[in-house]
């Protein structure tokens, strides 16, 4: 799993960054909002392990990150697909986890 961090979601998308995810051979990563605003991204196996992985660091009683999303990863480019599959975000003040898949 490799963890690289960014100011903002754009910085996960520049050549530099797709780059990255081509020599890296990964073929599905997590894109994670930690609670102070910065994002970081991680390496996953399969889609099973992303989901997890974004599980995990949203818990608010393990990675209390406000949200993530998991994406395919064109392996010819090293770009992410245009459409997350998974996406999670934080309870707010009492409200359960919100989850949206777009499978």
């Amino acid at each position: 799993m490799t963890k690289f961090s960014a100011q903002s979601i754009n910085d996960l998308r520049t050549p530099e960054a797709t780059a990255g995810r081509l020599a890296r051979k990964a073929r599905f990563v997590v894109d994670v909002e930690v609670d102070d605003g910065s994002w970081c991204e991680l390496d996953a196996d399969d889609r099973a392990h992303a989901i997890r992985l974004a599980h995990h660091w949203v818990d608010p009683e393990r990675g209390h990150a406000r949200g993530a999303s998991c994406w395919e990863v064109i392996p010819e480019t090293g770009a992410v697909k245009r459409r997350s599959f998974f996406n999670i975000y934080a309870p707010i003040a009492g409200y359960p986890f919100e989850e949206d898949t777009n499978a």
